[in-house]
């Protein structure tokens, strides 16, 4: 096994300096850098843009042929579930690796609020980790540029979606555990192209919920609003987080408290006395990490 294994080996940043001339990091901030009309001016027309985002509650399945090439290295079989050793190494790699400032607060916190108990079989070890993986990279990235776009000083319009339904069939064909449930990585594909395969005994309810995502895509590709007829997609916003429910399971409210209140008030820096600091410049927060590492995503 290469000792470099890398959780960010796939995430290669595309801020070319000619179509995006600043990062997201940069564009997202509500206060401008000083004396940049550029700047400015760029921060405004993206504001502008109405913006769609969402997750899957199974986007850890990502991280599933990752741990498969760790299996011989910590002695367990995916089929089955992971062991203690995968797990106190996968979550020190997380702090490590997004969390730098902090690893070790990262995965203190990590491991006390879902690894608490030592009676956790294979499987158990195994869900948690993929999940807390999948929300962290895509779930709090979503919620945080959601944010982040509600606090730019333009007048677009903002939407959330949250895709949970899930097909063994489908699930099967990738490969991924019986342990495993819930919406894959990049499954919204799926029914937003009506691109089901015919072995994957697709349901009624699944094909509803495709035409319903297929029509609220192309309305929102062609009017910036992913309403039609007489649906009631609410614009998402900071205080209410609105989002359509694209299955029968909702956003745990525990992991979006987690993600956006416990983990950044764990890794805050301590106050700053201000008869020491005399700059009266922001510090980046953690919401702005979170961009940065988003716009690396996409």
């Amino acid at each position: 096994m290469n000792a470099q294994f890398s959780l960010l080996y796939w995430f290669p940043p595309v801020h070319d300096d000619d179509f995006l001339s600043y990062s997201a990091f940069q564009l997202f901030l509500t206060s401008p850098l000083p004396e940049n009309a550029d700047m400015r001016k760029i921060q405004k027309i993206f504001s502008d843009y109405d913006y769609m985002a969402g997750f899957n509650d199974g986007e850890g399945s990502v991280i599933l042929g990752d741990l498969n090439i760790l299996a011989p290295r910590f002695g367990f079989n995916l089929k089955y579930g992971v062991n203690w050793n995968l797990v106190n190494y996968f979550i020190d790699l997380m702090g490590q690796e997004f969390y730098f400032k902090k690893p070790h607060v990262f995965s203190k916190t990590v491991k006390a609020n879902f690894f608490s108990s030592a009676t956790m079989n294979s499987s158990d070890l195994a869900y948690e980790a993929v999940n807390i993986y999948g929300f962290d990279v895509y779930g709090a990235s979503s919620l945080h540029a959601l944010n982040g776009h509600e606090q730019g000083l333009g007048s677009g319009s903002r939407y959330m979606y949250y895709l949970t339904e899930f097909n063994r069939g489908m699930a099967s064909r990738q490969g991924i555990p019986s342990w495993f449930q819930g919406a894959g990585h990049g499954d919204e594909y799926y029914y937003v192209t009506d691109s089901f395969d015919s072995s994957w005994n697709v349901t009624s309810q699944q094909r509803e919920l495709s035409v319903k995502m297929m029509n609220h895509w192309a309305s929102f590709a062609k009017t910036g609003n992913p309403n039609y007829g007489h649906t009631t997609w609410k614009p998402y916003n900071s205080k209410t987080r609105s989002y359509e429910k694209c299955g029968q399971n909702l956003v745990p409210a525990e992991l979006v408290k987690f993600w956006l209140k416990t983990i950044p008030e764990a890794l805050s820096p301590p106050a700053i006395d201000p008869k020491v600091t005399k700059s009266g410049v922001s510090l980046p927060t953690l919401k702005h990490y979170y961009l940065l590492f988003l716009y690396c995503l996409y």
